[in-house]
């Protein structure tokens, strides 16, 4: 599947730089995880589609950290083509460039997963991932990707990029304490279980595109 052809605009808007988490973001892997536990036999069929759930249930079986961890390398790597985009995200991204927004991805993301079985360069999965789907279209070329290997490191990465919003599922990159204060957190929250903080929460892309894009585009 790839995404639909952008809208082009003729000009840049430079009061607006968003940046944006990967994992659990914009990538979707509720319904891979769902599928590899199946397949691995860890959980029954009919089992829950969200990853969390999995994660919980996978973690409380014998040796369930450790199977957890297989799973994770299991989708972040080999299996990443079958990961979704986010509902909604496909028009955000639109919207984004048919308004000139520049948009920046900033993920903590491992080159190599934790689990020793699988050797699959993360990295590189994740931005073949984005090629296939087109993202190069809404200017998410391969020089406006940063993968860092630390959460400090993306806080820091963040700060340097000047941005003025952030979108992150993680409510714990808004609290870190290095995290800039003049950038508006946008916590994406679609089960709306974060307790409050100094960020935006969000149940939708809409309502990110709204948080975000609002100033410029009557949403």
């Amino acid at each position: 599947m790839t995404l639909h052809n952008p809208i082009r605009t003729s000009g840049r808007n430079t009061s607006v730089r968003i940046g944006l988490d990967f994992d659990n973001t914009l990538a979707d892997y509720d319904g891979l995880f769902a599928t590899l536990a199946l397949e691995e036999g860890l959980l029954p069929g009919h089992g829950p589609a969200s990853k969390r759930d999995i994660r919980d249930r996978v973690r409380a079986l014998p040796n369930g950290e450790s199977e957890w961890q297989r799973l994770q390398a299991m989708a972040y790597g080999p299996r990443m083509s079958e990961a979704r985009l986010m509902p909604g995200a496909a028009r955000f991204l639109d919207l984004a460039q048919r308004h000139g927004i520049e948009l920046t991805i900033v993920s903590h993301k491992s080159r190599r997963a934790a689990y020793q079985g699988v050797t699959d360069d993360l990295r590189d999965a994740a931005s073949q991932w984005m090629t296939a789907l087109g993202f190069g279209a809404y200017g998410l070329t391969p020089d406006r990707v940063h993968f860092e290997d630390s959460r400090a490191a993306k806080v820091e990465r963040i700060h340097e990029l000047a941005l003025t919003h952030f979108v992150d599922d993680l409510e714990e990159v808004f609290r870190h304490p290095d995290f800039p204060p003049d950038v508006s957190g946008i916590l994406f929250d679609p089960r709306g279980i974060a307790a409050p903080g100094a960020f935006r929460r969000c149940a939708t892309w809409d309502e990110i595109a709204q948080a975000t894009l609002g100033a410029v585009h009557a949403y």
